[in-house]
């Protein structure tokens, strides 16, 4: 199955629940780009264009991610987050368990696929690895699994060496207690 979403088409492997972590109580996910932190929107406005270079099949998206990377972490750090960001958007392209849904690198709004994406490569970041497999296990079928934890940690991790870190968003002790998932019903992906 694939979803339009503005213009860009992800192909899934299948239709099965989407898992979403539940926010803390008194937090709401931010709705908009400018309300993400620097590194949330240097990552989302890149994860935005390497899809949109793969559905436009336009490798202008592309080299805007390698500049944006290499000018905001150098170029040994820029080409090792390249490399983690090319290996997630592929395994998620390739094993998604369903649509995922994002929007075009120029909108202002957040969905929250994308948020599960940050959620994913922060928990990647700070080795919160069963947030991490259970993030992972709600975005690609079980043969993706073990690629995305890999591309997440590679990306985290060049992140961090950057000096750029992701903040976490979801309740510290959600993957000691419970991770609530949320049926997301199929006529609620195109919005």
């Amino acid at each position: 199955m694939i979803i339009i979403c503005n213009n860009i088409l992800l192909p899934t492997t299948g239709q099965v629940n989407v898992m979403e972590l539940q926010p803390e109580a008194d937090r709401h996910p931010p709705a908009r780009l400018e309300m993400l932190s620097e590194t949330e929107q240097m990552v989302l406005r890149s994860l935005r264009r390497w899809v949109a270079g793969f559905s436009d099949s336009n490798p202008d998206h592309w080299r805007i991610v390698w500049t944006e990377f290499a000018g905001r972490m150098g170029p040994r750090h820029g080409r090792e987050a390249l490399g983690g960001l090319e290996a997630l958007v592929r395994v998620i392209w390739s094993h998604a368990r369903q649509a995922v849904r994002c929007h075009r690198p120029c909108c202002s709004l957040i969905e929250a696929d994308e948020h599960r994406i940050l959620a994913f490569l922060a928990a990647c970041q700070f080795g919160a690895w069963p947030m991490a497999r259970l993030l992972a296990d709600s975005l690609v079928s079980a043969d993706g699994v073990g690629n995305l934890l890999q591309a997440g940690s590679r990306l985290g991790k060049a992140l961090l060496q950057a000096g750029r870190r992701l903040p976490r968003r979801h309740r510290e002790d959600v993957e000691a207690e419970t991770a609530l998932a949320i049926a997301r019903p199929a006529s609620a992906l195109i919005h």
